[in-house]
């Protein structure tokens, strides 16, 4: 997804600045914008559009998604460490980082294999897209 510097538009409501959204589809053309309704979410989607997401792939009973190339190799980083840093202090919020809000069955060691080969496959995803 794309913000074209024409289309950060400011719209009303409360909290942090929110910004008009632009869904461009490069094969068709297509185009969509956001009007600023309520985010959802979690899951192989698009926050804003609820478009599924083009790298996702069946993994350990569930769906492994990234949203992109980066987000795939944060997670290979994160399954691949020999060991793992917890990161939060005593007295924090310990939800506070990306590896903090992976779901349990990503962080489990019994599931380590299928999740690489799950990235793997994310991976092929990107070099052919």
């Amino acid at each position: 997804m794309r913000i074209p510097a024409d289309e950060k538009e400011l719209l009303p409501g409360r909290g942090p600045l929110r910004f008009h959204r632009t869904f461009s589809c490069f094969h068709c053309g297509s185009t969509r914008r956001w009007q600023g309704s309520v985010q959802r979410r979690g899951g192989p989607y698009d926050w804003y559009f609820r478009f599924p997401l083009w790298l996702q792939t069946p993994c350990s009973g569930e769906i492994l998604w990234a949203f992109n190339e980066d987000h795939v190799h944060f997670l290979e980083q994160y399954v691949l460490a020999k060991q793992r840093i917890k990161f939060h202090e005593e007295g924090r919020i310990r939800n506070g980082t990306l590896a903090s809000r992976l779901p349990i069955w990503i962080k489990r060691a019994k599931n380590r294999e299928e999740v690489t080969k799950g990235i793997l496959r994310l991976k092929k995803l990107q070099e052919e897209s």
